[in-house]
């Protein structure tokens, strides 16, 4: 599921890869030498993706070095409550570990437990390795013919999860649809943002697979300069399925992290009473 949402949250590269020999190494022999074929980067496609990494929010651009916290996941298909805990340090070392199961469970916790550490993984860790556009140094990156708001990402590593990529960008510079070829067959993803401060946080993601529609809503807290997901809701319609993963007790850059206080609004004079 990740590997959709995640291209949304991305590192750009926008170098080409090259190779070149150090001075006092052999030259390879010329019969030897292979044809590296170079990876493809529009300019006019990646000032959209500049722009809108410009628009939203992230917290490592806002000092955030390291962290910690619980999550506990609910699943109906799921007999009470797995916690895990997590530990992220930038920018991309991270651990999950399944803490506690309910007792029913515990014999099975040696094949649950490499089944829902990735689901952890992706669903919260992910949110604070926020660089926009992860793996795009994997594709080649164009300017959709006839639409100066599409980029098209076709593979160019072996190991890209697509084989082609469009993202469509919205009015406000925001990536606001995707429609992606791969394994899965064609899938479609609308995501929706909403602004903090004067940058914008991913609000919900829709995917529409194969096998049915899949909608995320993300909760956030606001904690110093920092915004903290406080809890994701996973609905998987053809199911009738509602997963939540609640994520609390946060250490950030070392420090129990507080909920921001709100301002006091300033009475009015005529808001007292007589």
């Amino acid at each position: 599921m990740r590997k959709f949402v995640s291209c949304l949250m991305l590192a750009v590269l926008v170098a080409v890869p090259f190779t070149a020999l150090a001075e006092d190494e052999a030259p390879v022999p010329a019969e030897e030498l292979k044809p590296v074929a170079e990876r493809s980067v529009d300019a006019a496609a990646m000032k959209l993706v500049d722009a809108a990494k410009e628009k939203m929010f992230s917290n490592r651009a806002a000092g955030l070095k390291d962290l910690s916290c619980n999550v506990t996941m609910k699943n109906p298909m799921m007999a009470g409550d797995f916690v895990f805990a997590v530990s992220y340090e930038a920018p991309d070392k991270s651990e999950v570990k399944l803490t506690s199961v309910p007792a029913e469970m515990e014999a099975m916790r040696p094949m649950l437990e490499p089944q829902l550490k990735p689901q952890v993984e992706n669903m919260v860790v992910q949110f604070y390795k926020n660089e926009t556009f992860q793996d795009l140094e994997k594709y080649n990156v164009a300017l959709k013919e006839g639409a100066e708001n599409t980029i098209v990402l076709t593979a160019f590593a072996k190991d890209a999860d697509a084989k082609r990529r469009e993202i469509i960008f919205g009015e406000d510079g925001l990536p606001k649809r995707m429609l992606e070829t791969g394994a899965q067959g064609e899938v479609e993803i609308n995501v929706t943002f909403k602004k903090v401060d004067d940058k914008f946080l991913m609000a919900t993601v829709g995917v529409q697979t194969p096998n049915g529609p899949v909608s995320i809503k993300f909760e956030h807290e606001k904690s110093g300069k920092f915004w903290l997901l406080t809890k994701e809701v996973m609905n998987v319609e053809m199911m009738g399925l509602e997963i939540t993963f609640t994520v609390s007790d946060y250490k950030v850059n070392s420090k129990a992290a507080t909920p921001a206080e709100t301002p006091a609004t300033p009475e009015k004079p005529g808001d007292k009473p007589a």
